[in-house]
């Protein structure tokens, strides 16, 4: 988690599939210094040397622990891609504790149809992978040039990919306090 200030209104930023929340510094530097903002930064990303995730309830309960030491009444909470999904299933887990109003959910259709679109797989092979990641436009420049990074990427999207595929709405993630 990654905090940017700290006053009365929280922003917390989940990633896209294989990102990490420093895919968000742009779009940080852009909104209003008054609010904190809280940013999600998955393992096995960064060259942190953890392992990634691979699945949205594992994510979802890892930074639930996270979060509730931090997290005050009425968050606006925004994720892209699996992060919306994941931004999804923690609210339901919060919103018996906190007053949540505000989530905003991009790229990713909804929780009972999350597959019915996707066009990658995590068995995808991986020249296939990323020159279909690249079409989508969620393959960073700097990956081209950069094996290391593009291997930690992959490696991340594939968790990821492996987490939607296995991802299930009815099911209640239920983490209690």
């Amino acid at each position: 988690v990654m905090r940017k200030s700290n006053t009365a209104k929280q922003i917390v930023m989940f990633p896209f599939g294989g990102g990490s929340g420093y895919s968000y510094m742009e779009l940080i530097k852009d909104i209003e210094a008054d609010a904190e903002i809280i940013v999600i930064n998955p393992p096995g990303r960064l060259l942190d040397g953890a392992k990634p995730l691979e699945s949205i309830d594992a994510m979802a309960y890892l930074y639930l622990m996270e979060l509730r030491p931090v997290i005050r009444d009425n968050p606006l909470f925004f994720g892209h891609s699996i992060g919306g999904l994941v931004a999804y299933e923690i609210c339901k887990s919060l919103v018996k504790e906190l007053n949540i109003k505000k989530m905003i959910i991009s790229s990713v259709n909804p929780p009972h149809q999350v597959l019915d679109s996707v066009d990658l797989h995590s068995g995808m092979d991986g020249e296939v992978l990323i020159q279909k990641s690249s079409e989508l436009g969620c393959m960073p420049h700097v990956f081209h040039s950069e094996p290391e990074l593009l291997e930690m990427f992959i490696m991340g999207l594939r968790a990821d990919l492996k987490a939607l595929e296995n991802y299930n709405p009815e099911k209640s993630l239920n983490v209690e306090k």
